[in-house]
């Protein structure tokens, strides 16, 4: 399927294919929607795959708008393998100026009886702004949990408090010598 409008209206390109090979189904979903201008752009391929008893399926989406606006780019991937799931999903919003940029690449892996989840996200602000890295690791061995989490923040704010806790324990410590020395 094909919609094309010149200038400033909406073009869209569609193209699927349903394939039964044996008992098993694959789908192949390519559309494509595309306005000039401040408009909007969009583009998303689709493929479900069944093999066997198991589905796969690959979704890359893009939306684009130029300017001020947004632009994401999410790639996601579900797998099943045997009777475990695997997903991995990198997403990346972006805003240019003084608007927020955010990485997130997710993986969730489970083997046997036990969930892994690695988690990694940055946001990022120019100037004043939040600067936060989080790199977080859940992985459940057994019965047991083990949490690691390691994050980041780093600003004005946080540097004022340190400053000022070093004012207060030295301040602290001159009074204490005023009180030995009396």
């Amino acid at each position: 399927m094909l919609w094309c409008v010149q200038g400033l209206f909406l073009v869209r390109v569609c193209t699927m294919l349903w394939c039964v090979q044996g008992l098993f189904l694959v789908r192949v979903c390519t559309m494509l929607w595309c306005v000039q201008g401040l408009f909007l752009v969009r583009a998303c391929t689709m493929l479900w795959c069944v093999q066997g008893l198991f589905l796969v399926r690959v979704c890359t989406m893009l939306w684009c708008v130029q300017g001020l606006f947004l632009m994401r780019v999410c790639t996601m991937l579900w797998c099943v393998q045997g009777l475990f799931l695997v997903r991995v999903c990198t997403m990346l919003w972006c805003v240019q100026g003084l608007f927020l940029m955010r990485v997130c690449t997710i993986l969730w892996c489970v083997q046997g009886p036990f969930l892994m989840r690695v988690c990694t996200m940055l946001w990022c602000v120019q100037g004043w702004f939040l600067v936060r890295v989080c790199t977080m690791l859940w992985c459940v061995q057994g019965l047991f949990l083990v949490r690691v989490c390691t994050m980041l923040w780093c600003g004005l704010f946080f540097m004022h408090v340190c400053t000022m806790l070093r004012c207060f324990f030295n301040l602290l410590d001159e009074i204490r010598g005023q009180r030995s020395t009396v």
